[in-house]
């Protein structure tokens, strides 16, 4: 199934969880998120279709970047990139965030996801000594360890680009399963989140499923009425694994 087919159920899928106020919501009956936000402009985007950035630009202002957690205010701040409004926030309170992020930064505990949400701020900041401690960190934690979910793996590599551990390319590539999708490692139930990970890394250094035409099999069948993706065939519509079906689909 090519991105073309699709398309058209995608977008009313999507459209039809837009706010009149701003953002969007899991369903056309909840409120904006800044979750269901990022992942439908980002899909809207990704197929080349016009956003009425105006109003979601005033959703996303609306909220006090300072109480957010790391994951969804890096997630604000990639929205305003994209619609070229960064810097309509308040100088301030993004010095409150990178302030936060280096205090955040001195923990010795920090999982990859937090390395990468982390990295994500000083990248928005263009804060090259945060970027830099947090490569660090990263290379040294995927060289210590043994097992990572595809997720980390995601992580590592969004960090690390192609200074990423190539021993996790093979890892990576063990842990599709026989339905064409991938599992969180090898040997575990098939997702669409996984198998978006997993691609985005190996297409990253021009590598391919062992069976790619698996993999497109898998993403088709996770596709249902409503015009939307789920996590697998028999799994609701998200915008989230929406936006990793099309991904594949569109990279393919």
């Amino acid at each position: 199934m090519k991105l073309e087919e699709i398309k058209r159920g995608v977008v009313n899928f999507v459209l039809e969880k837009e706010k009149p106020e701003g953002g969007f919501g899991a369903t056309s009956l909840l409120p904006p998120t800044i979750e269901d936000t990022y992942f439908a402009v980002k899909i809207l985007f990704l197929l080349g279709i016009e956003v009425k950035k105006e109003k979601h630009i005033k959703f996303l202002l609306s909220q006090d970047i300072e109480k957010l957690t790391f994951e969804p205010a890096s997630k604000l701040l990639e929205l305003l990139e994209l619609f070229n409004s960064l810097t309509l926030l308040p100088k301030g309170s993004l010095d409150a965030l990178l302030k936060r992020a280096y205090f955040k930064l001195k923990s010795l505990c920090l999982r990859l996801s937090d390395l990468f949400w982390l990295f994500e701020i000083f990248k928005a900041r263009k804060d090259p000594l945060g970027k830099s401690i947090v490569r660090e960190r990263t290379l040294k934690l995927l060289n210590s360890t043994k097992s990572l979910t595809l997720k980390d793996c995601f992580y590592g590599y969004k960090i690390l680009r192609e200074f990423f551990p190539r021993k996790w390319l093979t890892y990576i590539l063990e842990a599709q399963n026989p339905d064409g999708g991938f599992g969180f490692f090898k040997g575990t139930t098939s997702y669409m989140e996984n198998s978006f990970f997993a691609y985005f890394v190996l297409k990253g250094f021009n590598l391919k499923p062992k069976s790619f035409q698996k993999l497109i099999e898998f993403v088709t069948l996770c596709k249902n009425k409503d015009g939307g993706f789920g996590r697998n065939p028999q799994g609701i519509s998200f915008l989230s694994t929406t936006y990793y079906a099309c991904w594949i689909l569109k990279y393919a």
